[in-house]
């Protein structure tokens, strides 16, 4: 913890994420902040995380300090996710056959329609619990099962 002894559950691995990023750009205070919202949700309620793509000619270079980050951030993230029944984290920020195609962006950061439409698939289907999404354009983390 900042203050005194260590964090416990997804804190103390937002903290530990963090920690293990070092350098600049590794504060998750926002990820702690969203982990309150996410654990003050009812049980019913399904909380999605999601990392959109961006083209990967744009990502930090792998053993970069930058990619070592936003690996940290995603780790963080997955934290949130598997302290909270039925949240989810869908993870699209990646090198992979749907970011390597320039033609599936506009620029570095904006994808085109037909991203958004295995997006919105991938959501759905991680929601449902069917299990068609490709698996080479997406990576799923799931929350504890309730009860």
């Amino acid at each position: 913890a900042r203050f005194g002894a260590p964090e416990t559950g997804a804190a103390g691995e937002i903290e530990r994420a963090a920690v293990d990023a070092g350098g600049e750009g590794s504060d998750f205070t926002a990820l702690e902040a969203l982990d309150a919202r996410v654990n003050a949700l009812p049980l019913q309620t399904a909380a999605v995380l999601v990392f959109p793509p961006r083209r990967a000619a744009s990502l930090p270079p792998p053993g970069s300090s930058a990619a070592a980050t936003v690996e940290a951030c995603k780790q963080a993230a997955a934290a949130v996710v598997r302290h909270h029944p039925g949240a989810l984290l869908l993870d699209f920020l990646r090198s992979d056959s749907l970011t390597l195609a320039d033609d599936n962006f506009w620029d570095d950061i904006h994808y085109r329609g037909a991203v958004a439409e295995i997006m919105e698939q991938a959501i759905s289907e991680a929601i449902t619990g069917t299990s068609q999404t490709r698996g080479d354009v997406v990576a799923v983390t799931r929350g504890a099962s309730p009860g």
